[in-house]
């Protein structure tokens, strides 16, 4: 018996498989039945002299082989296809945390095609507020609005338009019809 623990060599496995060293060299476990009509294989793959990533692959039972998941040394992992939490069915809360350490960034990216096009929503631990990002050929992207932590202020970076006969409500404050204010178009 041996503890594990997450920071160092764990020296006792009851199993233990062992490639060739070389890159794409790999150790791993298939699954399948006694035909092939379905297989899967979970393994390590090794991807310089002192590295490895785990993945998972299988056969679609069609004909073509996929990686599924690769989980890389440095913690990142990619998913080749869909990721769900909880179901329709569950009759209590789903949560999916991002969490970093203090001054760092917690960042969902919503990419099509390269980096440049898409969204960013991503809390911004370094300047303590929240914000979304409109991507158009541009990696860095632009500020459609932010919230600071510690306001409930919401800081618009361009027009905003409401569609049809909408009203923004709850205003009591404007006093004038006004290019910057129209009280016509504000209800009180």
């Amino acid at each position: 018996s041996d503890a594990y623990t997450p920071t160092a060599f764990n020296d006792k496995p009851l199993l233990t498989l062992r490639n060739l060293p070389g890159n794409t060299n790999y150790a791993g476990i298939q699954f399948s039945n006694n035909t092939g009509t379905y297989e899967w294989f979970q393994g390590a793959v090794q991807t310089t002299a002192t590295r490895a990533e785990y993945v998972f692959q299988g056969y679609d039972g069609v004909s073509v082989y996929k990686e599924h998941l690769r989980i890389k040394e440095n913690s990142d992992v990619t998913f080749a296809g869909d990721v769900s939490a909880g179901s329709l069915s569950k009759a209590s809360d789903t949560t999916i945390s991002i969490l970093t350490a203090a001054e760092n960034n917690s960042i969902l990216k919503f990419r099509e095609s390269t980096d440049n096009y898409g969204f960013t929503q991503q809390y911004q631990g370094t300047g303590n507020y929240f914000e979304l990002l409109r991507h158009d050929n541009s990696g860095s992207g632009n500020t459609i609005y932010r919230v600071a932590r510690n306001s409930d202020n919401i800081t618009f970076y361009g027009n905003i338009i409401l569609a049809n006969t909408g009203r923004i409500q709850g205003i009591d404050t404007v006093s004038a019809s006004t290019d910057a204010a129209n009280k016509a178009y504000v209800d009180t």
